[in-house]
C-alpha cells in the first residue's frame, strides 16, 4: 500500500510543511516566522497537496511536532493535525522537536552522541540527550527538560554534537570539547517525512498524540476584577 505522509511543524519560530510518498519527498516549504502560523498553515497545506498531486482523502498519515517550543505554536500544529484526522480518519503521529533535531544531526554524525537544544530564553534551554540505537535514529539518553544552559553543559561527554537554537548557549557554558552541528537549526517537516518513513506505519486507530510542554506559558490569563 502506498504511504502518503503529510508533515507539519509550527512548534518554534518557524513553520514548515512537507509531503512524502513512500519515503520520497514530493513537496516541502520552510519559513522563519515569529507569528502568524495559524493564518498561513492551512493555505500552505492545501498548496502542498495540490503541488504534490495528492488529494486530502489520499493522505495515509499525518506527522506533527509535539514540542517543546512555543506554547501557541505547538497548539496550532496539533489542532490542525487533529482536525485533519477528524475529517479524514487517518492516524496522527507525533514527534518531539528535540528528537527531530537529533535525527537530522545523527544522519551527519552517526557515531556520536547528540544533544538537541532549543533556546528557552532567560539563559535556559529545552534539551535532550540522544545516542544512536539499534533501530532508526535516535535513541533517547534522557528525558526532554527545561534547564539552565550551564546545567545542560554539565551533562555533556567529550565528543558530543550540539544542535538547535540552544546549542550556542550550551557551548559557551564551560562545556567539554563538543561540536556544534547547527546552532540555527529549527525543526523541519522535511526531516519529519524522513523519520516517519523509517518507522512502521501506524494503524488507523492509533491514539492521538499529546503535546510536550516543559513549562507553563509565558502569558497567563488576567485576574478577574473584584465586584465592588
Amino acid at each position: 500500500m502506498t504511504r502518503r505522509i503529510l508533515a507539519i511543524d509550527t512548534a518554534t519560530d518557524a513553520l514548515s510543511v512537507a509531503v512524502g510518498v513512500d519515503g520520497e519527498l514530493r513537496f516541502s516549504a520552510f519559513q522563519r516566522r515569529r507569528r502568524g502560523h495559524a493564518e498561513v498553515l492551512i493555505p500552505l497545506v492545501q498548496h502542498a497537496l495540490s503541488a504534490s498531486g495528492i488529494g486530502a482523502d489520499e493522505i495515509s498519515e499525518i506527522g506533527v511536532t509535539l514540542g517543546p517550543g512555543t506554547f501557541t505554536g505547538v497548539r496550532i500544529g496539533l489542532a490542525a493535525a487533529r482536525g485533519f484526522r477528524v475529517a479524514t480518519g487517518v492516524p496522527v503521529t507525533g514527534v518531539g522537536t528535540l528528537e527531530l533535531l537529533a535525527f537530522r544531526a545523527g544522519r551527519r554524525w552517526p557515531d556520536r552522541p547528540v544533544m538537541a537544544a532549543l533556546d528557552a530564553r532567560r539563559n535556559q534551554v529545552y534539551a535532550q540527550y540522544f545516542r544512536r540505537g539499534g533501530g532508526a535514529w535516535p535513541e533517547a539518553w534522557s528525558f526532554p527538560a527545561a534547564m539552565p544552559a550551564a546545567e545542560a553543559a554539565s551533562q555533556l561527554v567529550p565528543g558530543t554534537v550540539l544542535t538547535g537554537s540552544g546549542a550556542p548557549l550550551i557551548a559557551t557554558a564551560e562545556a567539554p570539547e563538543v561540536s556544534i552541528c547547527d546552532g540555527e537549526a529549527r525543526p523541519d517537516a522535511t526531516d519529519l517525512i524522513a523519520l516517519l518513513s523509517a518507522r512502521p506505519q501506524p494503524t488507523r486507530n492509533a491514539p492521538a498524540p499529546n503535546p510536550i510542554y516543559l513549562r507553563a506559558p509565558d502569558a497567563t490569563p488576567a485576574r478577574p476584577l473584584l465586584d465592588l
